[in-house]
């Protein structure tokens, strides 16, 4: 069986590469050589599994270092304090980063690889302080971070529910589901950081603790300790994990009950564990009570679940307590939530609807004074070796050698959990490809729990040769991954030259603080989305909505709020950066338009001119 597994092995490898190859001729000939090219990460991911896959994985001790568990630990300390320091000091953060990141997962993946397992709650401790590093040094050097902007609306239902002591005061229908706000509320009255700061804090050390600890409970039941550990290093850095813990709104909890109540409830039903399937019922009465589309969302994976155990009594486990949870959360919303089953329906048909060629984009982009500028084959070629596309060569090589090692299994006999073949399922909506899906990225946050498990079966046998050159090159595409993830998640490492913008300095949360005030007193006020964000978060509120022309942007009768800044960034118009049509500028063109205004207010970077009717804001 071993011998006709090799030469399956041989030939599923190479069909695998030639299919690939053919796939991105007929790509570039359809949505342009561009995208061939930038798809092309998954050619060289394929070719380097196929080296550095082990048919006959062998241990050795070669990447053990002579230190105990504890002093690993205390050199993770000593690591992460040197981390914070240095971003007080030094801007460029992606330096600090690159160097003390490689340095602590290397010391991690050696503890791990040593022949004598090491205590879970060593590995969870140094895991826990290498996924914080990142998150709190970007806090560290960010203003008012706002991520996609919800955090703003997010802050302001926290104030309210806090100086009423209500949560009928939550101006909107989060008043019905009250759960990320009463959590931060208490965190905010007891520690009196501000609401926003509040907000990414608590969702560090949440997804720090819930988050590394429910990768580690899932992976180790499904498969070794060891493989256990190899799931969490890769939880700790994939980018659904790293973002969504820093960007914490109520998804980002609910995902995590959600898996939590999962395991809890189909882990008791097969152990008769009461406690474990009380656990699981509460969780699931708070997801109620938190995020009504976390559970909506959820649906695919238990659809794929229950497909994947339909010959099991898991099947029966899984779907029963969930499918009762939905039930009564359908009803608890739609008594409580006005039009729920309506606007339900309508995103689920949206995101059915919303799959576009990524070439072609899910939003518009307007320029004023600014030449937009053309992806060119070096532009699409460079995109390979960014830091980008590193992140997605390294996932998608260990993907791939993942999957080889479960087809390994399989041909030998042994079974497989409906948790990996989830895990499997979920590698194409984690990973780039050519189609732009609406709301994909909010449903890669559940499935990255999942995913997590696969790369760590392709560490472990990636690492598993004697072959030098092999060894080094496992444990560099490891490294790599575990660098680039966190950079790839960081909204202040980009790319691009005008990325979106995700903070307030300090001075222009201020700014907008005065400003407010004064177009407070006016019948109207008008702003782009983030701005209109960020005066909600300080008790105002801007109601008019601008029009895109190509000769300008248009805006109602009334006051209309800009900031200086507003060239440095790809501006979202109307809704989250995710949808929005977005507006392009130059430093040239918005003061120009300024000054052929009738500007009456300024505070340094944020200023109003008025106007009588509606008017285009141009040169």
């Amino acid at each position: 069986m071993l011998q006709v597994f090799r030469k399956l092995d041989r030939t599923v490898a190479l069909t695998g590469i030639v299919s690939l190859a053919v796939a991105l001729f007929i790509i570039g000939t359809t949505l342009g050589p561009e995208t061939a090219i930038k798809g092309s990460y998954m050619l060289l991911a394929m070719v380097l599994a196929t080296f550095l896959y082990n048919r006959n994985p062998s241990w050795d001790n070669s990447l053990t270092v002579g230190l105990s568990a504890p002093n690993i630990t205390k050199l993770m300390v000593f690591v992460f304090l040197t981390s914070i320091l240095l971003s007080f000091t030094i801007e460029q953060r992606w330096l600090i980063l690159i160097t003390t990141l490689p340095i602590g997962y290397y010391l991690v993946i050696s503890g791990i690889h040593r022949s004598e397992l090491p205590s879970p709650a060593w590995i969870f401790i140094q895991v826990s302080i290498l996924f914080s590093i990142p998150l709190i040094t970007e806090l560290v050097q960010t203003g008012v971070y706002f991520g996609n902007g919800d955090l703003l609306k997010h802050s302001r239902f926290v104030t309210e529910l806090v100086e009423q002591g209500t949560i009928e005061a939550i101006p909107s229908d989060y008043s019905s589901l009250p759960g990320l706000h009463l959590l931060i509320g208490q965190i905010h009255t007891v520690t009196n950081l501000p609401v926003i700061l509040s907000i990414s804090v608590t969702g560090i050390i949440v997804y720090a603790v819930s988050g590394i600890g429910l990768v580690f409970t899932l992976a180790n039941r499904v498969l070794t300790k060891r493989l256990a550990f190899y799931s969490v290093v890769v939880g700790s850095a994939v980018v659904q994990m790293t973002y969504f813990s820093l960007y914490f709104f109520p998804q980002s909890l609910g995902v995590l009950l959600l898996i939590t109540s999962l395991f809890a409830g189909t882990a008791g039903s097969i152990q008769q564990d009461r406690r474990l399937i009380l656990l699981s019922v509460l969780t699931a009465i708070i997801v109620v009570f938190t995020h009504h589309l976390s559970l909506i969302l959820f649906l695919p994976i238990l659809l794929v679940l229950s497909i994947c155990a339909h010959r099991s009594v898991l099947s029966a486990r899984i779907v029963t307590p969930t499918a009762l949870g939905f039930l009564a959360g359908l009803a608890y919303w739609s008594l409580l939530v006005d039009n729920f089953i309506t606007n339900f329906v309508s995103f689920a048909m949206g995101t059915i609807s919303g799959v576009t060629a990524s070439n072609q984009g899910a939003s518009s982009v307007f320029y004023y004074g600014v030449q937009p500028k053309s992806e060119t084959l070096g532009d699409a070629a460079l995109s390979l070796i960014s830091v980008d596309g590193l992140y997605y060569i390294a996932i998608a090589t260990l993907c791939i050698i993942g999957v080889l090692a479960v087809l390994g299994a399989t041909s030998r006999g042994y079974s497989i959990s409906p948790y990996l073949l989830l895990a499997i399922v979920s590698i194409p909506f984690i990973l780039k490809t050519p189609l732009a899906i609406k709301s994909l990225t909010r449903l890669q946050l559940p499935l990255a729990f999942f995913l997590s498990m696969i790369v760590g079966l392709g560490i472990k046998n990636a690492l598993n040769t004697r072959t030098r050159i092999k060894k080094a090159g496992a444990l560099l595409t490891v490294l790599v991954l575990c660098v680039t993830g966190p950079l790839v998640a960081a909204e202040d490492f980009s790319d691009s030259n005008r990325p979106a913008q995700y903070q307030f300095t300090d001075s222009e949360y201020e700014q907008l603080n005065s400003v407010g005030t004064f177009a407070e007193h006016s019948r109207m006020s008008t702003t782009l989305w983030a701005d209109r964000q960020g005066l909600y978060s300080l008790g105002y509120t801007s109601s008019g909505r601008v029009t895109l022309r190509r000769s300008g942007i248009e805006y109602p009768e009334g006051v209309f709020i800009y900031r200086t800044r507003w060239p440095e960034h790809r501006m979202s118009v109307t809704t989250s950066p995710v949808y929005s049509n977005k507006v392009v500028m130059s430093d040239m063109w918005l003061s120009d338009s300024i000054e052929s205004s009738h500007k009456v207010f300024s505070s340094g970077q944020v200023g109003v001119i008025w106007s009588g009717n509606r008017t285009t804001l141009s040169p």
